[in-house]
């Protein structure tokens, strides 16, 4: 060790010792029971100063539920003047201010020294009991303190802390602590030594999902089934927190459907509010429905199907979207069917009618020449084949006119018209025949001319069938 700081270590020393040795006190309880209201507990104290210039000390009581003064009564006020290296004596008169429990107390007196700032602490005992005798039992007084957070996430434990102070010599062994709101139900037992100070830490768990309230809890002290005056109270407050939660399923696909299912959970403790959104094909929206029913939103980026989701705490709601092409593959059956059932079921021999305007004067059309086509449409043959039409009143059979590629077997005049028919004893598969005939407008007809339908029967499985064939517009 150098010689500097073996200098610096003996005036730190020194310091030390002088500082240690500035005063000190000696307490001497000349009557430290009170059994009566008008009686008080005096104690002498000698104050030794110990350093090598006078001094005076100022007496203080900090604690406010006591009355303490001095004998003579200047000393409390103006202080007690000590020599340099001599004593001093002073009287003490402590009583409570209002009444209290029976039982044994500790009171703090604080010694100050106005020349070097130091101060010493003294503990007064002092004994309250019955009037008839001095205090054997002692009653629990405690001094408590409970800190907690005014702000709460239910998500996160509670940090409480309590300090206790047993103000007196009764040992507490079991001490139940009790804390009672409207969402917290918390119990605690500790034990606390006599004239002993003791902090506590305790987490308090509440449920999550609480929703977003202010509250009050009560700290209740029960000490052998009696509750220490006052209970304490505390206003606090639950904060708002919400998170939503997707879970989102694999497509499900069936022959012609697919469905698309989004469930939206909220995991919080307020209402909460989320825009759902999911791409959209407007071709495919022909065949897609939603659950619940969507609205569009066209984007520079596309359309898209939107929800406007609200959920309450712990609520779910699942969006469903379903594609689903059946009606296409129905739309499809159906109309192979029909087309099936119309070549099943039309007529095996196709009859049509045409016409052509051959014949014109400046009053209108004179002539037509009308063509008459039969085919058959199946690879079978087919008997008796007969064909007749009709001709109008308006107009007659040129008599010129050839009759097709087969004579005409009847031609009849009735009350509707002419009507001319021709026979074949059978049609051949896939055999076709045209007839033709010319007619001569009786009066000249402007602008349009119609005539109707023919008919054709025919043998099919010893069967009588009938077809007709399509009526026809003459035009100029």
């Amino acid at each position: 060790m150098s010689f500097k700081r073996g200098v610096l270590f003996i005036i730190l020393a020194l310091l030390a010792v002088n500082a240690a040795a500035a005063f000190s006190l000696d307490v001497k309880p000349v009557s430290d029971t009170i059994i009566s209201r008008d009686q008080r507990a005096t104690y002498e104290i000698t104050i030794t100063n110990d350093r090598s210039f006078d001094d005076t000390f100022r007496i203080r009581a900090p604690e406010v539920f006591w009355s303490v003064q001095s004998d003579p009564l200047y000393h409390y006020f103006s202080g007690v003047d000590v020599k340099a290296k001599s004593s001093a004596k002073v009287s003490l008169l402590v009583s409570p201010i209002q009444s209290i429990p029976p039982g044994q107390y500790k009171v703090e007196i604080d010694f100050d020294s106005v020349n070097t700032g130091m101060t010493e602490k003294e503990f007064l005992i002092v004994n309250i009991g019955p009037f008839s005798s001095p205090v054997r039992e002692y009653l629990p007084s405690v001094a408590r303190t409970v800190n907690m957070p005014s702000r709460i996430d239910p998500r996160k434990p509670v940090q409480v802390s309590m300090e206790l102070v047993n103000r007196n010599p009764k040992n507490i062994k079991e001490m139940i602590i009790t804390g009672k709101s409207s969402v917290i139900n918390a119990q605690y037992v500790a034990g606390l030594e006599p004239l002993s100070r003791k902090t506590l830490h305790y987490n308090i768990t509440i449920d999550p999902f609480t929703r977003p309230q202010k509250d009050d809890i009560t700290w209740s002290f029960q000490v052998q089934g009696e509750n220490l005056e006052p209970d304490l109270r505390q206003t606090f407050e639950i904060i708002p927190y919400s998170e939503i939660i997707e879970e989102a399923k694999e497509p499900q696909t069936s022959l012609f459907t697919t469905v698309l299912q989004r469930t939206y959970y909220n995991n919080g403790n307020t209402d909460t509010f989320k825009t759902v959104e999911s791409k959209a094909n407007m071709l495919k929206s022909i065949f897609t429905s939603t659950e619940p029913k969507a609205n569009i939103v066209s984007k520079p980026e596309g359309d898209f199907y939107s929800w406007d989701v609200i959920l309450a705490p712990q609520e779910r709601k699942t969006i469903t979207i379903v594609e689903n092409y059946t009606i296409v593959f129905m739309l499809i059956i159906g109309a192979a069917l029909i087309v099936s059932l119309y070549y099943m079921l039309r007529s095996p021999v196709a009859l049509r009618k045409e016409a052509a305007v051959i014949g014109i004067e400046e009053e209108g059309i004179t002539d037509i020449k009308v063509i008459i086509h039969v085919k058959n449409r199946k690879s079978r043959a087919y008997d008796k084949l007969l064909v007749a039409d009709r001709v109008p009143q308006i107009a007659s059979i040129e008599k010129h006119s050839e009759i097709g590629t087969l004579k005409a077997s009847k031609i009849v005049q009735a009350r509707e018209g002419t009507i001319i028919k021709w026979e074949m004893d059978k049609l051949e598969k896939n055999e076709e025949r045209v007839f033709s005939y010319t007619i001569k407008t009786r009066l000249s007809v402007l602008e349009r001319f119609s005539l109707p339908a023919c008919t054709a029967r025919f043998v099919d499985n010893s069967r009588e069938r009938k077809t007709s064939s399509n009526s026809v517009l003459v035009k100029v």
